[in-house]
């Protein structure tokens, strides 16, 4: 996951970490919520894999 403030300045470094698999990303200012949220989405998203592959 990648945070950034900078919204333009970082355009092509974000297209570049999604192509090598980043989960997603988020521009500051955010809620904690969100941010939460994402990384719930992340901890499930890895339990579904590892039980996936048992």
């Amino acid at each position: 996951m990648l945070v950034t403030g900078y919204h333009e300045e970082t355009a092509s470094a974000i297209a570049k970490a999604q192509m090598i698999g980043v989960y997603t990303y988020m521009y500051k200012p955010f809620e904690i919520d969100d941010l939460t949220n994402v990384i719930e989405e992340i901890r499930l998203k890895k339990l579904q894999n590892l039980l996936a592959a048992s």
